[in-house]
């Protein structure tokens, strides 16, 4: 039998001894919200650590790029073009401040010549590459110099490193070949990176004239390129800022390397050295902006030459006939 206490209204508390009136305006926020605050917090803490993790990832296999080792039949395709030529071919072993062990092929021929041309071969190559170009500068009456850039063909190193151990690693050729003919110029033709190595060996090293196609003009503006060149600008920026920040923090901090300083504009900006930029008009791989942004840094010793049908580093086979007259021009007018 139901007694009263079962017919009574159910209990309603209407007072409680947490003085929720006096918390503050924050702590009512925090108090609601808390969960998706750390939710938030942990989203964005996996976020940050993607990004990083991919800036480490982006940057080692920049600085440790596929090794293309040299081909048995390399020896014998440069013996074939200084016979050719009428040249010697020399193996040239050079010690670098580092202690890295670099190779290059020298081709010279007897008596006077007009020159010593060095000429660098871009990311992932090696010296063979250049045979044909190195060919064209012997036919001409020049001695030329091929290296195999650090940790690229039969060149020791560890990595490469944007051109900033590059650079010193050309001065270090430029002096070889001063030394052996110490009256006469010395010229150099740099192509994509190694068009970038050049510009930035201008700083420290002269010359009476040099060439490049195709090269980037810093390594922070040819990285947000890399990754994504086709994408909206703030979008780069949002998604591959981030990136490219954690790549130079960690090549900074992992190797010692300042990427940052890796500006080519900056370097040519006071250069007294005459320049030959040739701009390849289809160019995928680095920015055109980048040709003009060098002649505008030093409009009175820059010039541009645009291949209209050319792309990446493809100047010379897209137009030779023309390639011949102006880049043997440009060389020789600068004797």
């Amino acid at each position: 039998m139901p007694t009263d206490s079962d017919s009574r209204p159910g209990l309603h508390v209407v007072w409680s001894q947490d003085e929720l009136h006096k918390r503050t305006r924050l702590q009512r926020f925090v108090s609601a919200w808390w969960r998706r605050l750390v939710a938030l917090a942990l989203a964005m803490g996996t976020i940050t650590a993607l990004l990083v993790a991919a800036g480490i990832a982006v940057t080692e296999g920049a600085l440790h790029p596929d090794r293309r080792p040299p081909a048995p039949e390399d020896a014998g395709e440069a013996e074939r073009v200084a016979t050719e030529a009428g040249a010697t071919l020399t193996d040239v072993p050079f010690i670098a401040h580092d202690g890295a062990v670099l190779a290059a092929w020298s081709f010279s021929k007897p008596g006077a010549a007009r020159g010593t041309v060095v000429v660098l071969h871009g990311i992932g190559d090696r010296r063979r590459s250049q045979l044909p170009l190195a060919a064209l500068l012997l036919s001409d009456g020049y001695r030329v110099l091929v290296p195999d850039a650090r940790a690229h063909g039969a060149s020791g190193g560890a990595m490469l490193t944007a051109g900033i151990t590059e650079a010193a690693d050309l001065g270090g050729w430029v002096e070889w070949a001063r030394q052996q003919h110490p009256d006469e110029c010395i010229f150099a033709i740099g192509t994509s990176f190694g068009g970038a190595t050049l510009l930035q060996s201008l700083a420290e090293t002269s010359y009476c004239a040099a060439i490049v196609e195709a090269p980037f003009a810093s390594a922070y503006s040819m990285a947000f390129y890399w990754l994504g060149g086709r994408v909206p600008l703030i979008v780069r920026w949002v998604l591959m800022g981030p990136v490219v920040e954690a790549g130079f923090a960690y090549a900074y901090w992992r190797y010692g390397l300042p990427l940052r300083s890796m500006d080519a504009v900056a370097s040519f900006r006071h250069s007294r050295v005459p320049l030959l930029v040739i701009d390849d008009a289809l160019d995928d791989a680095v920015p055109r902006r980048d040709a003009q942004r060098l002649r505008d840094a030093n409009p009175g010793r820059a010039q541009v030459w645009t291949v209209a049908d050319a792309h990446h580093a493809q100047a010379f086979g897209t137009s030779p006939d023309e390639y011949r007259r102006r880049v043997l021009g440009f060389l020789n007018s600068h004797q």
